[in-house]
């Protein structure tokens, strides 16, 4: 059964949470989850098109080009100065610049990436044991819907953010976007509050 068109299980981590995350998640040494926050949260990619990066597609880069794995369009990613000093922190300490070829986020053997699954699991430990304020299901997903959220507000918080925010995330219509923001939803609960 295809889950277009179903209402997502997952909501959204306010900005200054996921920036106190990633905080402490570097200070605690956990520099993979922290990098894979941080990358989620500031591009707005999906986790398997995340999993799929290479260090040669983030070091040494202002952005990169980049093939989306689910619906093959072509996007262009900015890397702002915050996540790059996050990529070269994380990548001094793993020695990736002498491991270019190698997946950021591999699993053991180093020839693949980890699973989604995998991911998901550390994920959804990591927000419960950071009390991370999120209903629904601690995933991957969140962490995109939290930058898309982010970008909406930060463009103002019209129709013109909404039609940018639609072509960053790919979404069909402005309409989808807007329940994806959880935008039709607050509308609806503005009615009832206003009466």
């Amino acid at each position: 059964m295809s889950k277009k068109g179903l209402k997502t299980t997952c909501s959204y981590i306010e900005w200054d949470t996921l920036l106190n995350l990633i905080d402490d998640l570097k200070e605690e040494g956990n520099l993979r989850m922290c990098l894979y926050i941080s990358i989620a949260s500031h591009v707005g990619m999906r986790a398997g098109d995340i999993l799929r990066l290479k260090w040669k597609d983030l070091l040494h880069k202002e952005m990169f080009f980049w093939k989306e794995k689910k619906t093959g369009k072509d996007r262009t990613i900015i890397i702002n100065s915050k996540l790059r000093s996050i990529i070269h922190l994380v990548a001094q300490k793993k020695d990736a610049y002498s491991k270019m070829e190698d997946y950021v986020f591999s699993n053991r053997t180093g020839l693949k990436p980890i699973s989604i699954q995998y991911l998901n699991r550390n994920l959804d430990r990591i927000f419960k044991l950071y009390n991370v304020p999120i209903s629904g299901n601690g995933s991957s997903h969140c962490l995109r819907k939290s930058f898309a959220r982010r970008a909406y507000f930060k463009l103002g918080e019209n129709e013109y953010g909404l039609m940018l925010i639609q072509e960053v995330l790919g979404h069909t219509s402005i309409a989808c976007t807007r329940r994806y923001l959880g935008l039709r939803q607050e509308e609806i609960n503005d009615v009832y509050l206003q009466l």
